[in-house]
């Protein structure tokens, strides 16, 4: 399993190795970049299923939304 880093971790990794012209991102953080875009396709394949589900993720991004 790879680390676990931030999305503020992540876009600072990537953002560093784009400022020092580096184009090799190590393997951690491609494979986190890699685990939250999946994670992200799941719940948008979710909130447009019509289920208890997608009503549950919906409460939790307002929630999420409201939090910020």
């Amino acid at each position: 399993m790879s680390e676990k880093y931030s999305t503020d971790e992540l876009m600072g990794e990537v953002q560093s190795h784009l400022d020092y012209g580096q184009h090799m991102i190590p393997t951690p953080v491609c494979s986190s970049i890699i685990a939250r875009l999946r994670a992200a396709d799941a719940l948008i394949s979710a909130v447009r299923e019509e289920s208890p589900l997608s009503v549950n993720v919906r409460k939790a991004i307002a929630y999420y939304e409201g939090k910020k």
